[in-house]
């Protein structure tokens, strides 16, 4: 107090006006904040789906497929003639007729045990999964896109998929990862089934 004047009952006044002021532009820039993180079209809003998305491999399983031989054409009809037949000559010296057998011919097929689980109240349609393979040293040697069909799967339920790669060329050792890749460039979205599904 100066001279019979108190000076914060002349500053209390100017607090109040403060006040108002402070929450309008906390407000305001809560608004802004709203507006900006709100996805605004349909590949925006899958994107941000995306992200809340989680998915892991669980196991794979590397097996030999027989492949299937292709049938062979009759003679005169623009293939080979048939193989002649070999002749054989069993234990009491008769001789018969037998086919030679042909190597079967395998290839590589490696079975994936997939995991997929998410955090949203709607599930989307599906989602696509980007799983690679590596070789022992990290160098990546294959590439592919899995779309996982997840329409009505609960909220943090995980979904197991099986899921068959064909014709691998896997070498002892080689590793096999999955993922859900996010955020997917606007220019790489075409190979996304959802995203295309949403027109973009």
């Amino acid at each position: 107090m100066i001279g019979g004047l108190n000076l914060d009952s002349r500053r209390l006044p100017v607090q109040k006006r403060a006040l108002p002021i402070v929450v309008t532009v906390l407000l305001a820039v809560a608004t802004l904040t709203v507006v900006a993180c709100a996805p605004k079209t349909p590949e925006e809003r899958i994107s941000q789906a995306r992200g809340r998305y989680t998915a892991r491999l669980n196991a794979f399983i590397v097996q030999e497929t027989p492949v299937e031989p292709e049938p062979v054409a009759a003679e005169g009809e623009g293939g080979e003639a048939p193989a002649e037949p070999v002749a054989v000559t069993d234990e009491a010296g008769e001789e018969g007729e037998a086919m030679e057998e042909a190597p079967v011919e395998t290839r590589t097929d490696v079975e994936l045990d997939l995991l997929v689980q998410h955090d949203l109240d709607t599930a989307l349609p599906g989602i696509t999964l980007d799983v690679t393979m590596a070789s022992p040293d990290g160098t990546e040697k294959a590439s592919w896109k899995i779309y996982v069909e997840t329409a009505g799967l609960p909220k943090a339920n995980q979904k197991q998929v099986s899921y068959i790669l064909e014709d691998v060329d896997y070498q002892e050792g080689d590793g096999f990862a999955a993922e859900i890749r996010h955020p997917v460039p606007p220019e790489e979205r075409g190979e996304y089934r959802e995203f295309a599904a949403a027109g973009g």
